[in-house]
């Protein structure tokens, strides 16, 4: 080492949480050195829908929206938060009531992000331990999606809400219906949700299906 140089050691604690990082045994040395939530983003959104805490979450997706696109954030972030209730509801953990209050939460998170563009930003700094933990589970980079102009699709498509979009089951689908929906008016197809009972025997034939070109 040249005279007059003195070199820091590097604290010891940083040392663990790289260790944790990148030795699979170690990883509990990271959740209890280092900065990362414990929880998985996916996992705290769950969380925070089940606590009915969708103001939260809407926090956390501003700040993801920072660096990557709303689409981005509903396949990386919600839409596995959903999975992970769908779990518990094959385990008998989770309730109607509590299936409508998730899904409540979900739509009041997606109401609060309808203005947000679904396009990649110019990186700004990200502030966040668990947005940019959210971050990193992006796999490869995300392309921006085409917005189609109304004037030039098919006549059959020009309609304020030419597609349907039907929930599969129950209040979860529902919310990545109403997800799916949103998205499709960020790119110019208006698009309308329904939740499962819209296609029951009893409601079908009440339906309305005016203007709709694809469901």
């Amino acid at each position: 080492m040249p005279a007059g140089i003195i070199r820091k050691p590097t604290p010891l604690t940083i040392c663990l949480v790289v260790l944790g990082r990148h030795v699979e045994r170690l990883e509990f040395l990271e959740v209890m050195f280092g900065d990362r939530p414990a929880l998985s983003p996916s996992e705290l959104f769950y969380q925070r829908m089940l606590a009915e805490d969708p103001l939260e979450a809407v926090d956390k997706a501003e700040e993801f929206l920072k660096a990557n696109s709303l689409s981005t954030y509903y396949d990386e972030v919600a839409l596995p938060g959903l999975k992970l209730a769908q779990n518990d509801i094959v385990r008998g953990a989770l309730d109607l009531a509590q299936r409508e209050k998730i899904k409540t939460a979900v739509v009041e998170v997606v109401d609060d992000l309808v203005d947000k563009d679904d396009q990649k930003p110019v990186n700004e700094a990200i502030n966040d331990a668990e947005a940019a933990a959210a971050l990193e589970t992006v796999h490869g980079a995300t392309p921006d999606l085409p917005v189609v102009k109304r004037a030039d699709l098919a006549p059959e498509w020009q309609g304020d809400k030419p597609v349907l979009c039907v929930a599969g089951q129950g209040p979860l689908d529902e919310a990545a219906a109403i997800m799916l929906a949103q998205l499709l008016e960020k790119h110019g197809l208006g698009a309308r949700a329904e939740g499962a009972d819209a296609v029951a025997i009893s409601n079908i034939f009440r339906l309305d299906t005016a203007g709709i070109g694809m469901v």
